[in-house]
């Protein structure tokens, strides 16, 4: 039975970190634009 679980999990491992390493990029522009937002925001309140 374990010799069919390692490959599995091993396989599982690497695309976890492959789909991590495409999601993230993403993520981080999404950061970006959501902080790029606030400040636009930001500049809108103060001058009200």
């Amino acid at each position: 039975m374990s010799q069919f679980g390692e490959p599995k999990y091993g396989i599982t491992k690497f695309v976890r970190a492959n789909s991590i390493n495409e999601i993230r990029p993403k993520v981080e522009q999404a950061l970006k634009s959501v902080k790029a937002m606030e400040n636009y925001f930001n500049k809108i309140v103060r001058h009200i």
